[in-house]
């Protein structure tokens, strides 16, 4: 803390995690939403189908998302560090 201070470099109020930036996010709402599609009535069956649909996700599906991030970082940016959803 101290050596920004010295080299006066501006510290954010909140920590550097953002839904925005991590595709990890986007393959949450991938699996929640095929998982409508499914009869789930215990644990077990849940991490049954959420492998399987963890394994469906495609290749192409994470390089598309992986080569969004300089996109979603310009609209960070453009937005000064406020959600893309407001």
């Amino acid at each position: 803390l101290t050596y920004m201070k010295n080299k006066r470099i501006k510290l954010l109020s909140w920590p550097a995690n953002s839904p925005d930036i991590n595709i990890i996010e986007n393959l949450w709402s991938i699996i929640d939403n095929k998982l409508l599609k499914y009869t789930i009535s215990n644990n077990e069956q849940l991490k049954e189908a959420t492998i399987r649909i963890w394994n469906d996700i495609s290749i192409d599906t994470i390089k598309k998302l992986y080569s969004s991030i300089p996109t979603r970082l310009g609209r960070i940016i453009k937005l000064r560090g406020y959600s893309c959803d407001s």
